[in-house]
């Protein structure tokens, strides 16, 4: 019992004691002072907020921005493959171009036995051109327009 009554004298004191640190704390300073701590607590989070909005709209124009880049890259690639597309038609049209060797019944070199150079592009780009200049067609025409003699064979 004796032990009893000492524990529970014990707590009283600390109870006094506590009671005492209750009574001398200056109570209006420290709500002011918690107030003070609670508005600033609550202003930084209002910035910390702002600022992670404005990143979020940062970061939805350059999201807009990469889908507007992606979009028109689709549309410049489906335009290129459509008008790919349109050449090859129109060049259905022509008649099929032959590849590879010429047939042996083809003859591929002139009478002096030079193999025959393919001038149809360049009487084409001729035909578009001034005609201002009579060229002739064959070598010895030309070095005969430029007074040249011909090579000796």
């Amino acid at each position: 019992m004796k032990k009893s009554l000492h524990e529970k004298e014990t707590e009283i004191e600390r109870m006094k004691h506590e009671r005492t640190q209750w009574l001398s704390s200056d109570y209006p300073s420290t709500i002011q002072r918690l107030t003070e701590d609670n508005q600033a607590l609550k202003q930084q989070c209002q910035m910390q907020q702002h600022q992670i909005d404005l990143l979020r709209m940062e970061y939805e124009k350059k999201l807009e921005v990469e889908q507007l880049k992606t979009d028109f890259a689709k549309k410049e690639a489906e335009l290129l493959l459509l008008s790919q597309r349109k050449l090859r038609k129109e060049d259905h049209d022509d008649p099929p171009r032959k590849r590879g060797r010429p047939r042996k019944d083809e003859p591929i070199l002139s009478v002096r036995g030079q193999q025959q150079l393919f001038t149809d592009v360049y009487d084409n780009a001729e035909d578009g051109q001034n005609q201002e200049y009579d060229l002739p067609d064959d070598a010895e025409g030309l070095y005969e327009m430029l007074g040249d003699e011909p090579p000796q064979k």
